[in-house]
């Protein structure tokens, strides 16, 4: 239980055992979400994923601190949506709906 409650508090210092390392999860998922962005701009999307996807996709998208992420909670079956728009030649991801769970 005090590995979880570690985890929970400060995942990226308390990675899982066996598990992927959330650094190298977060490189990962930033790294797909940049050229999926590069690749289809301005086009409709649908991704599944699980939770930590989720959760790192909307933490690379929106820019927010990798020690703020377990702060995002991301039910089963959660929805989320996400428009990038372009404004003066960048792409601004903006959060439009999350956590529409079906629970």
């Amino acid at each position: 239980k005090k590995r979880l409650v570690s985890f929970w508090k400060n995942p990226f210092d308390n990675p899982p055992p066996n598990g992927e390392h959330l650094k190298d999860l977060r490189h990962r998922i930033g790294t797909a979400w940049n050229r999926m962005i590069e690749a289809h701009p301005g086009a409709h999307l649908l991704l599944v994923a699980h939770g930590g996807g989720i959760r790192m996709m909307l933490g690379a998208a929106l820019g927010i601190d990798s020690a703020h992420l377990s702060r995002l909670v991301v039910p089963y079956a959660a929805l989320s949506r996400l428009r990038v728009e372009t404004l003066g030649g960048e792409t601004m991801p903006r959060l439009r709906f999350h956590c529409g769970g079906l629970d």
